[in-house]
């Protein structure tokens, strides 16, 4: 069995849950494929007493102290990475998810060093991102800095995989030269996941229809005024609930403190993804939020799929784009908003209301197979064997 060494900042136990389903669900069905992995993530305050879900995992510091902001310490780790893997043995290709992104220079020089192939993943789009609002330092160095990194970074792996295929044909177009090494293979479900559970869209007149929101607020520019302006205006309308589980900001709570919405809307925390599936089918509708984007690369939110696959009712708010065409095409029912009208909300959540209190909400009553062929994990872990393989070839 051929083994790739995985460079992942964040993997379970992590406190970054989402960032990193995708390579614990790649690894899991791998070896289906004849192949094993090697990990090296984050070393966390918090996962240091926690036990491995791999059993080949190193856990690396990052030099810069963890508590420091996201988008420095994956430098102080990057450096690092360098430094403890350059006599690394036994691999025989490397596999970086990203973001964060410092790590791929070091995974290049490793590269080089050990004369094996390199794959990246973007997980999220670099100089693409939709999301570049902030600081002028910020806008400068996506502007004039980040570019320039990512096209060496394009020119020196063997493989690059996009999750999406908006952003996939965006960087074909970006490097037409670096087009062939190009991959598409989007995030999805693990049907593990969701074996015996069962939803249930009767009304129960003893409580609200309720709400979920699974994921952060606070990043990529998210954050929850829309949504919670909506609610705001339709509990003097309808008897609804919005359960939020992650980690939040304090400006989360302040939110919902400054809008008096402390009966109505229920921050739970994190807990761990399986659980997070089983709370989906506790709900009437799943909400759906992004911010509107700066270019034309919206990302997909990883939990879509797991959205998609519950067969649940789906709020979805956010600009046009991959997200809402998955939403469109595989949900039974749902409302779609892609304006920054809260009106637009409001009416949409009243529509759902109105269906819901009359039983009428709309579930498929199986799987698509078209859906599950394209983005079941195990599936999706067969694609990323035939990149290992092909590059295996190539070298």
């Amino acid at each position: 069995m051929k083994k790739a060494l995985f460079i992942a900042y964040h993997f379970p136990p992590t406190e970054e849950i989402g960032g990193s389903v995708r390579s614990e669900k790649f690894i899991k069905h791998l070896s289906d494929f004849d192949w094993g992995a090697k990990v090296v993530a984050l070393k966390e305050v918090d996962n240091c007493n926690e036990p491995e879900t791999h059993s080949d995992v190193v856990r690396v510091k990052s030099l810069t102290p963890y508590d420091r902001p996201y988008h420095v310490v994956p430098y102080g780790w990057a450096l690092n990475i360098w430094l403890k893997l350059k006599v690394v043995r036994g691999v025989d290709l490397i596999y970086v998810s990203c973001p964060p992104f410092p790590q791929i220079i070091s995974s290049i020089f490793l590269k080089k060093r050990l004369n094996i192939p390199l794959i990246l993943d973007f997980r999220d789009a670099w100089s693409l991102d939709p999301n570049q609002e902030g600081s002028r330092l910020k806008r400068f160095v996506y502007k004039y800095i980040f570019p320039k990194i990512e096209k060496y970074t394009f020119g020196n792996a063997d493989r690059i995989i996009l999750n999406t295929p908006t952003v996939h044909k965006g960087y074909q177009s970006l490097y037409p030269q670096y087009a062939k090494k190009m991959s598409w293979i989007p995030n999805g479900y693990d049907e593990d996941d969701f074996c015996g559970r069962k939803i249930n869209l009767k009304r129960s007149r003893k409580r609200p229809m309720r709400l979920l929101y699974c994921g952060r607020f606070g990043v990529c520019g998210r954050t929850p005024t829309l949504l919670f302006e909506a609610i705001d205006k339709v509990r003097r309308q309808i008897d609804i609930e919005l359960i939020i589980y992650g980690k939040q900001p304090k400006s989360l709570s302040n939110e919902v403190e400054r809008l008096e919405l402390g009966d109505i809307v229920i921050l739970k925390g994190q807990i761990p993804h399986v659980d997070v599936i089983h709370q989906m089918f506790q709900h009437d509708v799943l909400v759906l939020y992004q911010e509107s984007a700066l270019n034309s690369y919206p990302s997909i939110a990883s939990k879509t799929y797991d959205y998609v696959r519950t067969e649940l009712p789906v709020l979805s708010i956010g600009p046009l784009g991959d997200n809402q065409d998955l939403i469109k095409r595989f949900v039974a029912d749902s409302e779609s908003v892609n304006s920054t009208n809260v009106v637009d909300v409001v009416k949409a959540i009243i529509s759902l209301h109105g269906r819901w209190v009359v039983s009428s909400l709309k579930s498929t009553e199986s799987i698509d197979p078209e859906y599950e062929k394209l983005y079941e994990r195990k599936n999706l872990t067969k694609q990323l064997a035939a990149c290992f393989n092909s590059v295996m070839v190539k070298s």
